[in-house]
């Protein structure tokens, strides 16, 4: 790996081990094609669940100072892609890339790669992209709970939900954790919203003058916020940064990520929503990549004691993803 650095051997390690055993790895060959021999950094060719295939990689070695990867290398590497019949093409720099590059890249469907590795000095570059931040509320006094009772019900206004308990916990607690687990699993910065509760077979519920029955509980609340671009610094202390998905990919053995220079209660430039690939709910990761939501709620804190109700409730109603969300409650209101 001399000619490439060391900055880029992680990525070819990483293509490889992706492979199955036999796979081999070639650097500065030339490889004949429709207009004459070309040069190829790097080629990886093996099968992947016993399906051929051949890989290129391309690896710009810049002074970060002086440019980032322009959209004519995209362009360069797409021609080679083309005409050497490679199936899947990756382009690694130490530089960055172009705003350009990556939009052109990310419809070609060329991987662009940045390498991680936290205090190394041969990393001459710093990973720095823009990031985009939800800063929601939960509206104070907006929450609206109701239970389900079975037969003697408790007089209408004679008690506040938080005198409501199960094995000496209050109900509200429970229900404050899952607003909390609902709010940070969705994407979403306004509206109002309703969680329902069924239970696999009625509860009992201690109140301050009896015990009742209960099949369900609901809760409605309000939040409101928006969406904040903000250019961050990421690192790791080994992984490969994919510019297009805006994902890391963890190197093996244990390690940390950092995303440096957040600011979470102020800063970044005001946006109605992010693009809808960042929006994909559960966004799909290969194994071993990472994906970060920064998300800033205010208005609400998770009680410690918390009763256990999970197991109770119906499987469905305790999933945390919703994909029937309003359209409107994913943008901002500023």
């Amino acid at each position: 790996m001399s000619k490439l650095g060391k900055q880029f051997e992680l990525v070819v390690s990483d293509v490889v081990k992706e492979m199955d055993p036999g796979s081999t790895v070639r650097q500065g060959e030339w490889v004949e094609g429709p207009d004459g021999a070309r040069e190829l950094d790097v080629i990886v060719e093996g099968t992947v669940d016993g399906v051929m295939r051949r890989i290129q990689i391309e690896c710009r070695d810049y002074n970060p100072k002086r440019r980032s990867i322009g959209i004519g290398h995209i362009d360069a590497l797409d021609s080679k892609h083309r005409d050497l019949n490679i199936d899947v093409s990756l382009l690694c720099s130490n530089a960055g890339f172009t705003k350009d590059a990556i939009r052109k890249a990310k419809r070609l469907g060329i991987g662009l790669i940045g390498v991680l590795r936290e205090n190394d000095q041969r990393i001459r570059y710093r990973v720095i992209d823009e990031m985009y931040i939800r800063r929601v509320d939960f509206v104070p006094r907006s929450a609206n709970i109701s239970f389900d009772f079975i037969g003697c019900l408790p007089p209408q206004g004679s008690i506040c939900c938080e005198e409501i308990m199960y094995e000496g916990l209050p109900v509200y607690n429970w229900l404050v954790s899952r607003v909390a687990i609902f709010i940070y699993s969705n994407p979403i910065v306004k509206g109002v919203h309703s969680l329902n509760f069924r239970f696999k077979h009625p509860i009992e519920f201690t109140l301050p003058f009896n015990h009742v029955l209960a099949k369900a509980v609901r809760i409605q609340f309000k939040i409101s916020g928006g969406w904040f671009a903000q250019r961050v610094e990421i690192d790791a202390t080994s992984g490969l940064y994919d510019w297009i998905r805006r994902t890391i990919r963890l190197g093996l053995g244990p390690g940390k990520i950092s995303y440096k220079g957040v600011k979470f209660g102020e800063g970044g430039n005001p946006i109605d929503r992010p693009p809808d690939f960042e929006l994909a709910n559960p966004r799909a990761l290969a194994e071993g990549e990472v994906y970060v939501w920064i998300s800033d709620i205010g208005g609400i804190d998770v009680p410690k004691n918390i009763p256990v109700l999970d197991n109770f409730v119906l499987d469905d109603d305790l999933e945390p993803v919703h994909h029937d969300l309003p359209s409107e409650t994913y943008y901002s209101e500023h």
